[in-house]
């Protein structure tokens, strides 16, 4: 990415002169603005569904000068094209320079190519850096993504290596379109990833510039390798999870396995009191000669001199991002300090940190940090807590310290804005908090370096408090009353779809030795009777059918309306009401170039406590959720928890009397994307059915599992 300097004539107007101290400083400030740049970490080139938010973050870092990562920086984001930004379109980077933000696509109902793509700007005064995201449209009645990929090439069967010496690179090539109203489409700018199965053996990747969507919906990745040697095999992520590919298998020789460089990335330059532990790890990326990282690659971390540090929490293999690292506590000794990481191959660097003098005692230092607002806050995911998070910085006897500075640490479950890293006049430091997962811990921590007074003089000191923060699933389910089925009972049929892509076969059967008729009523989505058109002529809101013992009756729904239609039915008997009665709704979906895809709605009768279905949103399945509401409570109880029966949220779901709703889980509950557990639909009186995804599109249906 290109970082664009907003302000660089700044310097040329300002000319070399003796100067007074308020130029001076003005000067001092424009060199420290102008240090600042944006690079991209992560997060480009995904592709996500539209009204989710990205399965990745858009991550951005800020650096000075010297390439040191910038804590405290406000950074404004901005989209051109449909969708939107969460938590927010201004977000402040944290101790290691880092901030991001997710990308949600717009909800487009007129399908046209099937996609949407955006481009995310993310800027500070003097410098701005861009990405793209890819949202697929979907059938609104199923879920169904119109965007698909391909493998073109690997084969199962082939093995990737390096050629001989002169040879072309081996390549693996992806294809991306999507499948709408305008036919089928190539998708740009839609990444792909070589993701080795073991982080510690071999490794492959995609090289510099290679491994994105052109203009034709190819992305052909020029592979390199690394790692250790031997053979082993890799999965092809595309769009940044949206589908995963594999296995496909490769192979690293000797002369593939060193690697050339280690750089830098995060820890350098800092500085601290003798004894204390730095805040930043000190990190590095350890890469081949294409710049591409090397994950298993073993590193050695030392102290250049011997005690001038003492290192703890090191990670000496690179992990599958290539990256190393180790946490530092400064000696004993003023000055400077050099710790190396260095691999077999002698590719190294050099992390360059300073011990500063400690204070004398005669001068004031930080003893405590006192909480004064903000710490045991409750909310949900996503909404800002309404109470700053605010702190006083105060010395030994309790005074109030002005111009110290301060570290905030929240945990990844946490983001910060409108950072006050260095404590007022009245010693006040302070900072916004939103919850952004329910993942524990649920916490921002503080610190700041300081002293306290002993018989022996000042002991530094590193100190620290934690606000804690509880994420809240909104109020109670409300539990409609459960009204036990009659003896005569009613069945249900949970979904059917009419139109556009979609047909609906119904099979009813007298299970009884008598004969009998069987009704089936249709029922909107708004909870009105539906004019369903029926293959055999008409429209009808209600099929009759006389059935003699243990026969069956059919009818097929036309499937010709230019939009699809959903809804559900009810089915009774003459005799037995439900209890004689057999029914099923087999609906398919046709879509030219793919494979039919058809799922069942068997017939189910009220369960007095409700119905859970299992889901599984990982490795690119999806699972969506077809309610009728039978009953007259306009709530339907919704219970989401994940796979150990922890609850992560709960909905009371507004369905009116005889309404239907059909929706993908991760659409309605983003926190569901990439999790597995179980949805609990807590009325007596809805009729459900669950639908499951393969990343390649087709489907199957889930039965409801009544609860005991």
């Amino acid at each position: 990415m290109k970082v664009r300097a907003i302000i660089p004539a700044l310097w040329a107007r300002c000319r070399p002169q003796p100067i007074a101290t308020p130029v001076a400083l003005f000067l001092l400030l424009a060199s420290s603005i102008l240090a600042q740049t944006l690079s991209v970490v992560s997060g480009d080139a995904q592709l996500s569904r539209q009204s989710s938010a990205t399965q990745n973050p858009l991550v951005v870092i800020a650096k000075d000068g010297a390439g040191r990562p910038l804590q405290g920086v406000s950074v404004n984001w901005s989209v051109t094209g449909p969708g939107h930004l969460t938590p927010g379109n201004q977000t402040v980077t944290d101790i290691n320079g880092l901030t991001s933000v997710h990308f949600v696509g717009a909800l487009e109902f007129e399908g046209g190519v099937g996609f949407t793509q955006s481009t995310i700007v993310a800027s500070i005064p003097t410098s701005s850096v861009s990405m793209r995201v890819t949202a697929t449209g979907f059938n609104i009645a199923t879920g169904l993504e119109y965007v698909r990929a391909d493998v073109l090439r690997p084969g199962l069967g082939e093995v990737l290596s390096a050629p001989a010496a002169g040879g072309p690179p081996p390549t693996v090539e992806v294809q991306v379109t999507s499948t709408a109203y305008a036919g089928v489409q190539p998708v740009p700018n839609v990444a792909i990833r070589l993701i080795p199965d073991r982080p510690s053996g071999p490794s492959l990747a995609c090289a510099e510039g290679t491994g994105i969507t052109g203009p034709t919906g190819i992305a052909r990745c020029v592979v390199v390798f690394g790692g250790a040697i031997g053979t082993d095999r890799f999965s092809i992520e595309v769009g940044g999870g949206f589908r995963t590919f594999g296995p496909f298998q490769f192979t690293v020789g000797q002369s593939q396995a060193q690697a050339a460089v280690i750089r830098i990335t995060g820890g350098n330059n800092q500085a601290g009191l003798p004894g204390v532990l730095l805040p930043s790890p000190l990190t590095a990326r350890v890469e081949d000669t294409a710049g591409n990282p090397l994950p298993g690659v073993a590193v050695t971390w030392q102290p250049v001199v011997a005690q001038s540090v003492v290192l703890s929490n090191v990670v000496s293999t690179s992990d599958t991002n290539g990256i190393v690292s180790a946490r530092v506590t400064l000696g004993n000794s003023v000055g400077s300090a050099q710790v190396q990481v260095r691999t077999a191959s002698a590719a190294e660097a050099i992390f360059s940190l300073t011990v500063r003098q400690p204070a004398s005692g005669s001068q004031t230092q930080p003893a405590t940090l006192r909480i004064l607002s903000g710490n045991n806050q409750s909310g949900p995911v996503g909404t800002r807590l309404p109470t700053a998070l605010t702190a006083r910085v105060e010395d030994a006897a309790g005074n109030p310290l002005p111009n110290v500075p301060v570290t905030w640490r929240p945990a990844p479950s946490v983001s910060l804005a409108n950072v006050v890293a260095t404590s007022d006049s009245n010693g006040i430091v302070s900072a916004l908090a939103t919850p952004i997962s329910a993942a524990a811990p649920v916490q921002v921590e503080l610190q700041t370096q300081g002293a306290v007074p002993t018989p022996f003089g000042p002991a530094l000191i590193t100190i620290l408090v934690k606000f804690g923060v509880t994420v809240s699933a909104g109020p109670p389910p409300v539990t409609p009353p459960v009204t036990p089925p009659s003896a005569v009972s009613t069945g249900y049929i949970a979904h059917i779809a009419d139109g556009a892509e979609w047909k609906t076969t119904i099979t009813v059967v007298n299970l009884l030795s008598v004969p009998q008729r069987i009704t089936l009523s249709f029922w909107a989505s708004n909870g009105v009777r539906w004019s369903l058109p029926i293959a055999s002529g008409g429209f009808s809101q209600q099929e009759h059918f006389d059935l003699q013992p243990n026969a069956s009756g059919f009818l097929e729904t036309t499937g010709t309306a230019a939009a699809v239609s959903t809804g559900w039915a009810t089915v009774e008997g003459s005799v037995s009401g439900s209890s004689g009665v057999g029914a099923s709704a087999i609906f398919r979906s046709h879509v030219n170039g793919r494979q039919d895809s058809e799922a069942v709605s068997a017939m189910g009768v009220a369960s007095p406590r409700g119905v859970i279905i299992p889901f599984d949103n990982r490795n690119g399945f999806a699972t969506g959720v077809a309610i009728a509401n039978f009953g007259g409570s306009g709530v339907v109880p919704i219970t989401v928890r994940d796979g150990v029966g922890t609850v992560i949220l709960i909905e009371n779901l507004p369905l009116g009397s005889s309404a239907h709703l059909s929706f993908s889980l991760a659409d309605r509950y983003p926190t569901v994307v990439g999790r597995a557990g179980t949805v609990e639909i807590g009325s007596s009186a809805a009729a459900v059915l669950g639908l499951r995804f393969n990343p390649s599109g087709s489907f199957t249906s889930v039965p409801p599992i009544p609860k005991p």
